[in-house]
């Protein structure tokens, strides 16, 4: 669900990009860079059910541990290589979400008075997807689990938060 509200954000935000072709002259390019964004979140949403889907199929299939314990070992190995691949969609998208929120917050400077307020919207939605995968990536990743991952998805959560917040100040 995170990844449609950023889709849907980057929508919104190049069709707040097209509709100030005449007040911003690079309203086409942010336009198709929005739509690009628009995509690459859809591709992530895939990805993430991919490896979320392989996560619940390793936890609940049946034991068939060997006596040795291998069988235990390579099932914990399967899931944690699952929550990684699901985390790293993960960040990913919080990173579109992020250009997402730049680009939105571009477009409410810039923009024609109404694709302002629409852009400031635009920014809110992508910026809600973006805390929804955080909340995610906490989950997957407890405890100590992949530092570096955390920090770089909360980097791109405090960027997508301070853009949104320049575009709604701006544009409402």
């Amino acid at each position: 669900m995170a990844a449609m509200s950023v889709a849907f954000a980057a929508a919104l935000t190049a069709k707040s990009a097209r509709r100030s072709a005449t007040e911003m002259g690079s309203a086409a390019a942010v336009a198709a860079q929005a739509d690009s964004l628009r995509r690459r979140a859809l591709i992530l949403a895939a990805l993430n059910t991919e490896a979320y889907e392989r996560v619940i199929a390793t936890l609940s299939a049946s034991g068939g541990d060997e006596p040795d314990g291998r069988g235990s070992k390579d099932r914990n190995l399967e899931i944690r290589d699952a929550l990684t691949e699901t985390s790293d969609a993960l960040v990913n998208l919080l990173e579109v979400a992020c250009d997402v929120c730049l680009l939105a917050e571009f477009v409410a400077r810039r923009g024609k008075p109404g694709a302002q307020v629409d852009a400031a919207v635009a920014a809110t939605q992508a910026e809600a997807g973006a805390q929804a995968a955080m909340e995610l990536i906490e989950i997957n990743l407890l405890g100590d689990q992949l530092v570096d991952t955390k920090r770089q998805a909360r980097e791109a959560l405090a960027t997508a938060s301070e853009a949104t917040g320049q575009a709604r100040a701006t544009a409402l």
